[in-house]
């Protein structure tokens, strides 16, 4: 592993700006010569993979525009409005697409997840049991039960069904996670730290046991090997916000307060209203008693958000950050 020289130069690398802070290649080149339609999924495909819903979504609407019954187009659309939270409109297209192929697992699967995300737990249990019994060996049936198991707080259900996917698929790192999540929710911290690793063994680049793992160690006050852990991920992608801020807020743990500005300004110089990095940029420029700035900065998350978590916590910093630029004004004159 490398000592912590390298690794505190490979942090300093991700949150100061640089090349990096070009924008990426576009995905257009990778898509291939087939025709207009194919090829708009292939390229949907690819934002998809890439998290972009937005433009995966405008892909396959596009593919649907020169071939409306283009089966692949229809099944994108439906999976990019669910990541969209547009629930509604993602049932809608999911259940008409199994109605047309009843046989069809992958169909029932987006069907029961469309049902979930709308309220419907006992209609996503129909479709699950009947993917069930088609495809009994398939791991990712058992982890989408178990996804709706926990969405209706039935969490040993949840942790049931989890376990059933990894006995079929001990390489379902997704799955692995969620134990992890479910054992800390029991108070757990060995057992989820243990889940995390395992996901990693089975994919080392998978970002979200990642972070999750780093997270962990921070809250166990382990502040050095989530650091590492983090510095592993920001090699990958450089371009990891929360990433980026969990490092802010370890580097901050550990006194390092202008290194962990120097993260939050560079999430903000992407991305201006994001409210945490905001949040977490006016604690860094407290402990370096530079209050009148950090105000500023709990000042945006109160404006952007003003009833939510952060902002509460904002209002309460800023009013201790009032008071000490009220002191240290008087001990000056």
């Amino acid at each position: 592993m490398p000592d912590r020289d390298d690794q505190d130069a490979a942090a300093r690398g991700f949150v100061q700006p640089g090349q990096q802070d070009r924008p990426a290649r576009q995905p257009d080149q990778e898509s291939g010569g087939a025709d207009r339609a194919e090829g708009a999924v292939l390229l949907g495909d690819v934002f998809a993979r890439r998290g972009a819903w937005g433009e995966a979504l405008e892909r396959y609407r596009e593919a649907r525009e020169a071939r409306a019954d283009l089966p692949a187009a229809r099944r994108g659309e439906a999976r990019a409005l669910l990541a969209l939270k547009r629930a509604p409109e993602a049932r809608q297209l999911a259940e008409a697409l199994l109605a047309a192929d009843h046989d069809d697992v992958d169909l029932a699967l987006l069907v029961a997840e469309a049902r979930g995300a709308t309220g419907d737990p006992a209609g996503a249990l129909d479709a699950l049991q009947g993917a069930q019994a088609r495809a009994p060996e398939r791991a990712d049936v058992r982890k989408l039960a178990g996804d709706v198991a926990l969405g209706v707080g039935d969490v040993e259900a949840a942790y049931a069904a989890y376990t059933a996917a990894l006995e079929l698929d001990p390489g379902f790192v997704q799955v692995w996670v969620e134990v992890g999540r479910l054992a800390e929710g029991r108070s757990d911290p060995r057992g989820a730290e243990k889940a995390y690793r395992s996901a990693l063994e089975h994919l080392p680049t998978y970002a979200e046991a990642s972070l999750a793992l780093a997270g962990l160690l921070r809250r166990l006050e382990r502040g050095r090997e989530a650091f590492a852990v983090l510095v592993a991920v920001l090699e990958r992608d450089a371009y990891d916000f929360k990433a980026l801020l969990l490092l802010a807020q370890v580097l901050l743990d550990d006194g390092r307060s202008a290194d962990a500005r120097a993260a939050c300004e560079r999430i903000v110089r992407f991305e201006p209203e994001h409210l945490a990095a905001r949040f977490e940029l006016g604690l860094a420029l407290a402990r370096e008693r530079r209050y009148r700035e950090a105000v500023a900065q709990w000042e945006r998350v109160v404006t952007l958000e003003p009833g939510g978590t952060l902002a509460q916590q904002a209002r309460a910093h800023t009013r201790t950050a009032l008071d000490l630029m009220h002191i240290f004004a008087g001990e000056a004159a």
